[in-house]
């Protein structure tokens, strides 16, 4: 696989010229890993120094509480950027991990030397870390909107404020949602049978349309 050309138009490397991007994939240690659907990728509390970059498939970010009850913080499609948040070992993350939710392909890199620089004094390493900052600064957007669907006081309201937001990310009033039913209901923090049930409900209500994860919303 040609590394080069997967991250050329990347997000994380937004500015930096053709040639400067070779070189620093190169002193970051570039390599690309596949995963199979449900295999874990690495745990935070594991502290692995690694800014991953979604090529093929779906990885989920997630966290397990004290009661053994999973929770989706969100979730990294093709050309996402993830693991920008495991670069200090000092911060306590031991319940958070990261899984391939369908089978997936990833570039991994170094984050050490992707984001503080190596030994080869690269001059982008600045650009890089302008890039990375704004990439957490957009999942800190997302995950306050996430808290705002989760703060909604019905099931159908939770529903309908993520599908109204994936809808206007997508610019269009349908949407193909990455996540299975047990996935949303995880993000949500509801029950599936009762994720499944209110769904049914809001068809037959004509509220929305969909077909396993199509989903059109009416009114």
């Amino acid at each position: 696989m040609d590394i080069l050309n997967c991250v050329a138009d990347n997000a994380l490397f937004s500015g930096i010229p053709f040639e400067q991007t070779d070189k620093i994939l190169k002193c970051s240690n570039a390599t690309v890993v596949e995963y199979k659907k449900g295999e874990i990728l690495f745990w935070y509390k594991d502290h692995v120094q690694k800014v991953g970059i979604v090529v093929s498939g779906n990885v989920i970010i997630a966290r397990n509480d004290e009661f053994g009850n999973k929770f989706i913080l969100y979730s990294v499609g093709e050309g996402g950027v993830f693991g920008l948040l495991n670069l200090d070992p000092k911060v306590e993350m031991d319940d958070i991990y990261v899984y391939a939710s369908s089978n997936t392909k990833v570039i991994f890199m170094d984050s050490r030397k992707l984001l503080v620089g190596c030994e080869n004094k690269c001059g982008c390493h600045e650009r890089i870390l302008y890039n990375a900052l704004t990439l957490i600064s957009e999942r800190n957007i997302y995950l306050i909107r996430k808290q705002c669907h989760m703060a909604q006081r019905t099931m159908r309201k939770k529903i309908i404020s993520y599908l109204t937001e994936q809808m206007r990310i997508s610019h269009s009033d349908s949407v193909e949602l990455s996540m299975n039913r047990q996935e949303w209901a995880d993000y949500l923090g509801v029950d599936r049978s009762a994720l499944c049930a209110e769904l049914s409900n809001m068809q037959k209500d004509g509220i929305i349309r969909y077909k396993r994860n199509h989903f059109t919303l009416c009114k």
